[in-house]
């Protein structure tokens, strides 16, 4: 039995460190937005930090739709989250697909780390393929206003709008 759980273990250790990172961008994300809703309440704006398109794709053509997007872009997959089968796989009943793709630009990447290395939390970009009640979509966060939240350069902000240029042009090759 002790040898059974030895093999195991390091195995639930990917599990767990692959959830404890999935939990923590998922926290960063909601602190950004928290901070961005806290900024529009004080100058009366409403700020729009998502990016999402509707497909009538399904969703295995959107994702692979994506991935070719991604290259075509000058952007490398370091990753692809499967959320929906993992919960599946867990025990846990979820209905929806859903795969967020980690992408980046290296050159950009090092600009950004470059300015300010906290900054690798907020890194790589994400881009969804997921469905919502029977609809594909696509979607990501923008980087111009999650990194303003994070920063005030703005050598900064002109990667970041670079980038969201890049990667909202991906999700519209994608649709």
């Amino acid at each position: 039995m002790l040898k059974v759980l030895f093999y195991s273990l390091p195995g639930q250790l990917t599990v767990l460190s692959i959830s404890f990172m999935v939990f923590m961008m998922g926290y960063l994300i909601y602190y950004v937005m928290k901070k961005m809703k806290e900024e529009s309440k004080k100058k009366n704006k409403v700020v729009f930090m998502y990016y999402i398109v509707k497909t009538s794709k399904s969703f295995n053509q959107a994702s692979t739709d994506l991935k070719e997007a991604i290259v075509r872009n000058g952007f490398g997959t370091l990753y692809v989250h499967d959320i929906g089968t993992t919960l599946r796989n867990k025990g846990i009943a979820f209905a929806e697909e859903c795969k967020v793709f980690e992408v980046c630009n290296p050159k950009d990447a090092a600009k950004v780390l470059s300015v300010d290395m906290r900054l690798n939390m907020a890194l790589p970009c994400r881009i969804s393929v997921y469905t919502e009640k029977g609809e594909t979509k696509i979607g990501l966060i923008k980087p111009v206003q999650m990194l303003s939240a994070l920063s005030n350069d703005d050598a900064l902000m002109q990667v970041a709008k670079k980038v969201e240029e890049k990667i909202i042009k991906m999700a519209n090759e994608s649709k």
